[in-house]
């Protein structure tokens, strides 16, 4: 995540001077510290303080170092990872959804991707093949992206309101041969089968439905093909493939790997990131777990990298919704009382404007993500003044 904590800006404003005292007097890179002061100045009004200490020690060869210590990052590939971490509070929630009430705990969700990617083996599926998520936000999401990647098949995300030939694009420029979806979208994914001649199973989520092979059917099986000790480079072998848009063109696949988005989950709960409570298992409890609302779509890297699978490092209990409608946005908001919220502007911008927000479900909230878009300062100052909570930690950044 590139970001930058809004309370910061008041003691970087004062510490650009200090930076630009060891430039040589008269230097481009004096006149670039200058512009940087001027853009941090309009924007002080509306942070909070925060004492950022930028002192010299920090500060080498005209490079800014973090006060924070460096970020961990772990060798394991992203499903070993999670397997190691659910193993330290088994029977805390992991996905619940925010419709329904349906929840898996972590013991649960390490159970059935097991089973999925054993079923998925069983399929005849290999190492390498391509499996396509055309899911909203919904408990089984992380099982089958964690089942999938743990045989070492690579995940493409898509977007659910996608027409079939966008999908059909997506399956046939990454490869797909499995799709996983809902009852919903049954004839959207059979027209996308029939432009792809590639795809040879399809899976929905729920069922009966004729053409697909049932999701819980799949969770019946004994898990006995998933292999623990496949061989996985973490630094090499892709583990997803969502689609980004850019700038011009088509949306284009990228490639990352199990390093990739295993150091960016090391990075957001990093503590100079956030300010989640590092949960181990010496103080896993039942009286305390970190809640994040998830209305930001999984398919998208901002919902998959920072918000689901960094709630899952962190045995959070992850409360989906399948799209953002106000109401049930902020039911769940009420009813589970976030300790994080991860948001884009808009969303900002309605909690900032709600006139009859109850304000005591914000009671534990510590941490606000923004990011997909630029935040401005007037409308990140609404929402820390009416939310009340002037130590609130809020970053900015695009993801």
């Amino acid at each position: 995540m590139a970001g930058f904590r809004l309370p910061c800006l008041k003691s970087l404003a004062v510490n650009v001077s200090g930076i630009s005292a060891r430039v040589s007097a008269g230097s481009q890179h004096l006149k670039q510290f200058k512009r940087l002061q001027n853009a941090v100045h309009p924007r002080l009004m509306s942070s909070t303080a925060s004492s950022v200490n930028l002192s010299s020690e920090r500060i080498n060869d005209n490079v800014v170092y973090s006060r924070h210590e460096d970020c961990f990052i772990h060798t394991q590939t992203v499903v070993q990872r999670f397997f190691d971490q659910a193993s330290l509070w088994p029977n805390h929630t992991a996905v619940e959804c925010g419709i329904t009430g349906r929840k898996y705990t972590y013991d649960k969700v390490r159970m059935l991707a097991r089973r999925f990617g054993s079923s998925l083996v069983r399929m005849g599926f290999k190492k390498g093949e391509v499996l396509g998520l055309v899911l909203p936000n919904l408990p089984e999401f992380p099982i089958t992206l964690l089942g999938a990647a743990g045989v070492g098949m690579p995940v493409t995300t898509v977007n659910p309101i996608y027409t079939a030939e966008e999908i059909a694009r997506q399956m046939q420029n990454s490869g797909t041969s499995v799709i996983v979806t809902i009852p919903q979208m049954a004839d959207t994914i059979r027209q996308v089968a029939s432009m792809c001649p590639e795809v040879r199973r399809l899976i929905v989520v729920g069922g009966p439905e004729e053409g697909f092979v049932s999701l819980l059917e799949m969770f019946q099986d004994s898990g006995d093909l998933f292999d623990d000790n496949i061989e996985i480079d973490q630094f090499e072998d892709i583990f997803v493939l969502p689609y980004s848009s850019g700038t011009t063109g088509l949306p284009k696949g990228v490639m990352l790997t199990h390093s990739n988005v295993g150091s960016n989950i090391q990075q957001v709960v990093h503590p100079g990131t956030s300010r989640l409570i590092q949960t181990t298992s010496s103080n896993v409890t039942d009286s305390f777990q970190e809640v994040y609302i998830c209305v930001l779509p999984f398919f998208h890297i901002y919902g998959m990298a920072a918000v689901m699978l960094t709630g899952l490092d962190h045995g959070a209990k992850l409360v989906t919704l399948p799209r953002f409608e106000s109401e049930s946005f902020l039911n769940c908001v009420y009813q589970q009382h976030p300790t994080m919220l991860q948001l884009v502007p808009p969303l900002v911008s309605f909690l900032g404007h709600r006139p009859d927000l109850k304000l005591e479900a914000f009671h534990r909230l510590h941490t606000i993500f923004c990011g997909a878009a630029p935040l401005g300062p007037a409308a990140a100052s609404k929402l820390i003044e009416r939310l009340g909570k002037h130590d609130l930690l809020m970053q900015e950044g695009k993801l």
